[in-house]
């Protein structure tokens, strides 16, 4: 068989087969992200063991690499934003407002 590959031994070798070859020509994204002309911002870029993890889970997952990218920095944003507001100092309590204060008064005892 000329100009055949190798045939992988599981179906597990295949999808890596598949994948590392769908990301060696890897194309722009025609999203409607791309086509507004939006680019996700990213605090690194993926090696190629990490693309193919992130396009397994993806896959597993039945959504495209692009969406489970953005959906996972989403999360990760979120996760930041809820640990500075748990980091953030409680405010103080706020005084009661004036009936209030007439109210709590009227019930305590006189001698007070």
């Amino acid at each position: 068989m000329e100009g055949s590959a190798v045939r992988p031994a599981t179906l597990a070798a295949a999808a890596d087969q598949v994948i590392w070859r769908l990301n060696r020509a890897v194309r722009p994204a025609k999203s409607q992200r791309a086509k507004r002309g939006q680019t996700l911002k990213t605090k690194r870029t993926l090696t190629d063991g990490q693309r193919a993890y992130e396009a397994r889970r993806a896959a597993k997952a039945g959504v495209s690499l692009d969406k489970w990218l953005d959906a996972k920095q989403r999360q990760q944003e979120a996760e930041a934003r809820a640990k500075q507001k748990a980091a953030e100092p409680a405010k103080p309590a706020k005084k009661p407002g004036l009936f209030s204060r007439l109210m709590e008064r009227a019930q305590r005892p006189f001698g007070s």
